[in-house]
């Protein structure tokens, strides 16, 4: 990639690439999207995304540093730390689209719009996984309540035992809910 202003090349100095560990939800969900395997991703490996955040913030201290450095993280993290004033979140162009999009409507906005019309396609739901038997019951039997207890707070069905509607706290740390549970 380019540099628009100069036409120098940009994110190529691996010293200034940011990233988690082949293992983190956000690379490994970020690698299936692109195609690059999440073992193959350059750049200096930080163990958790506080690590990132704060290399990414330090290389905005200079200009030059700032137009080099690229860096990963989940837009949960980057909102429920409230960094976007101190990190600019990139839009996204898959392969099949004409521009690139936020998860968002607008960079500063929080609704994410794109997400929930299918523009962004960087997102991954929760996952629940169980062991089941052939006619997919859950092999053990205390964990069906716990499971089926599990689906209902994240979808809204049924309030934590302290009140809390899971849901309402999912949405309000910048995570999407699904419209609707199949």
């Amino acid at each position: 990639m380019l540099d628009g202003a100069n036409g120098a090349p940009m994110w190529n100095d691996e010293s200034a690439l940011h990233k988690r560990s082949a293992t983190s939800g956000t690379q490994t969900m970020i690698a299936a999207t692109i195609g690059v395997p999440p073992g193959q991703w350059k750049g200096s490996a930080h163990p958790t995304s506080d690590d990132v955040a704060k290399a990414i913030k330090a290389a905005g201290q200079t200009k030059a540093m700032a137009d080099k450095a690229l860096g990963i993280l989940a837009a949960d993290y980057i909102d429920g730390q409230n960094l976007r004033a101190e990190i600019r979140v990139l839009a996204f162009q898959d392969s099949a689209q004409r521009c690139g999009v936020f998860p968002d409507s607008t960079p500063t906005s929080h609704d994410k719009q794109n997400v929930r019309d299918g523009h962004y396609p960087i997102w991954s739901p929760l996952h629940l996984l169980s062991k089941v038997d052939e006619a997919g019951n859950p092999t053990n039997a205390a964990s069906r309540q716990i499971l089926l207890d599990i689906i209902g707070y994240l979808s809204g069905t049924k309030q934590l035992p302290n009140g809390v509607a899971l849901i309402d706290v999912y949405a309000q740390s910048g995570l999407i809910p699904s419209a609707r549970c199949t």
